[in-house]
């Protein structure tokens, strides 16, 4: 059985079986290669804003419905006692299910229970105030030549994908396919009217809506990519696979004319990103009901809908299925999950506007269904600071980054001659979601000079100073009240671009760190001597030593040209030493360090079994949380866990731990009160050894 699978021992109806792969209708302009116990988890664990780990996916509640959709009271009805473990799946509490259904009317439950959003066609704003059209409403953006268009890659490489299918599409053996027929031939993106090749206004428009949607996602390890993938970076195996993504079929409306026409922008299913299979996938976005194809309508649809499979519902208020926003001009604001096609800027919410009946984290969500945040692309204080680039005798100066996180902001080292610093910052030139602040910091950290203009996403700097070493600090800011006329920090997220120019800094030259260890590889606990006296400063002196040790231990700043330390875990760490001269300028240098496990070490027994109980009107879950450690008396991470429950209940179910060494198990719901045992039947690592006869307990029982 793999990781994260469950056995009932009761007759389940199995899973529908994967949907055959689609193919390309035609090639043009390139060649193309369960519970409220869980729900509490959820909660509890969303304030940290990690990401679930592969396999940690519960399976969805077994439901089998007699017709093939319902919506607001019919589908309440038709769930009955299968609503709260459905809620719970959702990451929803019972009652807010129940509110979405009766609420929104494009929220629909299908016969397996599933849940599914049919979007309503949008009243799109005047032409004029699109923002299609770069010369009317925002910077030009660059093209990528016209025989790229479909090689378009937001992140290459990453291992989870969304992929923007405008090539047309045949569907068959999935969901779609129960209501709309065996076959659906979903046509291609087609603006006028020559099916048999992309014009290159077509490219372009297809290029500019890839650039808004990787835009949305950029703070995420997720590749938004034109070009198509192979079948397995979209279809995820198994609970272990960990490559897995999401295709967006842009087209016509193929349901038009049908028996179920559904008149609508487009649908797409909830939370099954990385569900394992194809049956929920694709999501469809219909660009002849959304301004004919119109660039930011068409963008803003695909990140919408995309953000359904990963897990999102919509943000609206009590009378809103939508929330269209607030505010004007550039940052005039909505939720990508409401619908901001009149809107600048449009960014991932938590409901902080007025009325707002949806209060998910969706950046929170959007991680747990499988789109993790990526790592810090620059160091966040003076000390972890990146060097700007300069060219030109180093007086024009040249970045980019990423800010990730609402706690994010990037750092820039820079070393200037006497005279004008000017510096600007600015965010993506089309669809940004960043609004930004930029800081002038000397090497004291002294704020010399700040922009965060109130009517700009963009951030200028002009400052007058002498020769020296200088700090760029940039972050993603709000603006305005975010209940009625803007929007707080919690989404100024994605890519921003540096560019200005300095007095020539003349001859100042940076230090040089070196780095040695002794030894640099033995058994735990290893003690390591770190020397940096080969460091040097041809034009001056170094004034600071960095030392960072790579596990998680606090880093050691001051004077001392050499430092020990001693590590207590296994492991390969990379040791940093950073150098600072008396300008400021700064050097780093790195050295892996290899840490050996003793032979007791690799055994793993279990610690420790926590028991709870959850009750849901009239019926209860039990719970048992189990600590494993190493050999060592260390949390075990990503170990694998095998148990049984018997008494009132029953399942077997295998799960991983976490980083803090605990694999959490909940049993099916049952109406029987009465007494639940969890018993652990094995653990497993890699490179590890159970050991039984060292386990505190194998076996606990609850009564509740």
């Amino acid at each position: 059985m793999q990781p994260g699978t469950f056995h009932s021992g009761q007759n389940e109806l199995p899973e529908p079986t994967a949907a055959a792969r689609g193919c390309p209708s035609r090639l043009r302009g390139a060649t193309l290669t369960a519970s409220c116990a869980l729900l509490a988890a959820l909660i509890a664990s969303s304030g940290n804003a990690q990401a679930a780990p592969p396999g940690q996916k519960q399976p969805f509640p077994s439901v089998r419905l007699k017709n093939n959709r319902f919506r607001g009271e019919q589908a309440i009805g038709a769930l009955a006692d299968k609503l709260p473990s459905i809620a719970a799946w959702y990451r929803m509490t019972p009652q807010k299910l129940e509110e979405t259904l009766r609420q929104d009317r494009t929220a629909w439950i299908d016969e397996s229970g599933r849940l599914l959003y049919i979007e309503e066609v949008p009243e799109l704003p005047d032409a004029a105030d699109e923002f299609s059209s770069p010369a009317e409403a925002e910077p030009e953006a660059a093209l990528q030549p016209l025989e790229q268009t479909f090689l378009l890659h937001s992140r290459p490489g990453a291992s989870r994908v969304i992929y923007l299918d405008f090539n047309g599409y045949v569907a068959t053996g999935t969901a779609w396919n129960s209501t709309y027929g065996t076959t659906i031939n979903a046509p291609a993106f087609d603006l006028d009217g020559n099916a048999a090749s992309f014009s290159a206004a077509e490219q372009e428009r297809i290029q500019y809506i890839w650039q808004r949607v990787a835009e949305d996602y950029a703070p995420f390890g997720v590749d938004v990519t034109t070009q198509e993938p192979a079948a397995d970076a979209i279809t995820r195996s198994s609970s272990s696979d960990s490559i897995f993504g999401t295709r967006v079929v842009i087209t016509r409306d193929f349901t038009a004319g049908t028996a179920n026409s559904c008149g609508c922008g487009g649908f797409a299913y909830v939370g099954i990103f990385d569900d394992t299979g194809d049956r929920y996938k694709p999501a469809w976005v219909f660009y002849n009901a959304l301004g004919a194809g119109s660039e930011k309508a068409t963008a803003e649809a695909i990140s919408h809908e995309a953000g359904h499979n990963l897990g999102l519902a919509h943000d609206g208020t009590a009378t809103q299925g939508y929330y269209a926003g607030h505010g004007s001009g550039v940052t005039g604001w909505a939720p990508i999950m409401g619908v901001g096609y009149s809107k600048e800027v449009t960014q991932w919410s938590k409901g902080e506007y007025s009325g707002a009946n949806n209060l998910e984290d969706d950046l929170v969500i959007l991680q747990n269904t499988g789109a993790p945040l990526v790592a810090d692309d620059h160091g966040n204080d003076i000390a972890n600071a990146s060097s700007l680039q300069g060219s030109g005798g180093g007086s024009t100066l040249s970045g980019n980054g990423v800010i990730e996180r609402r706690a994010d902001s990037d750092v820039f080292a820079l070393a200037s001659g006497a005279g004008t610093i000017s510096i600007s910052v600015a965010p993506a030139a089309r669809g940004p979601n960043l609004d930004l602040s930029a800081q002038l910091l000397d090497t004291g950290g002294t704020v010399l000079a700040t922009s965060s203009p109130a009517d700009s996403l963009a951030a200028t700097i002009n400052y007058d100073g002498p020769a020296g070493t200088y700090f760029l600090r940039v972050d993603g800011v709000g603006t305005g009240n975010p209940l009625n006329t803007g929007y707080s920090d919690y989404g100024s997220l994605g890519r921003y671009q540096v560019s200005g120019s300095i007095s020539d800094p003349g001859a100042l030259q940076a230090p040089v760190a070196r780095l040695s260890a002794s030894p640099a590889q033995g058994t735990m606990p290893l003690p390591v001597q770190f020397d940096g006296r080969q460091s040097t400063d041809a034009d001056g002196q170094l004034v600071s030593y960095a030392w960072d040790f790579g596990d998680g231990s606090a880093p050691v700043v001051g004077a001392a040209d050499t430092v020990a330390h001693t590590y207590n875990v296994p492991g390969t760490f990379t040791a940093t030493l950073t150098v600072t001269d008396d300008d400021g300028l700064k050097d780093a240098e790195t050295l892996p360090v290899t840490v050996n496990p003793d032979a007791q070490a690799l055994t793993l027994r279990v610690g420790n079994i926590t028991m709870s109980a959850t009750r849901s009107g009239s019926f209860y879950r039990c719970n048992a949380a189990v600590a494993i450690r190493d050999g060592s008396n260390l949390a075990k991470s990503g170990a694998s866990v095998t148990g049984r429950w018997s008494g009132t209940v029953s399942g077997t179910y295998t799960r991983t731990t976490s980083t803090a060494g605990t694999a959490s198990f909940s049993s099916p719901w049952t109406s029987r009160r009465g007494t639940c045992t969890f018993s652990v039947s094995g653990v497993s690592a890699s490179g590890y050894t159970y050991t039984p006869g060292q386990n505190v307990l194998t076996s606990k029982s609850l009564t509740y």
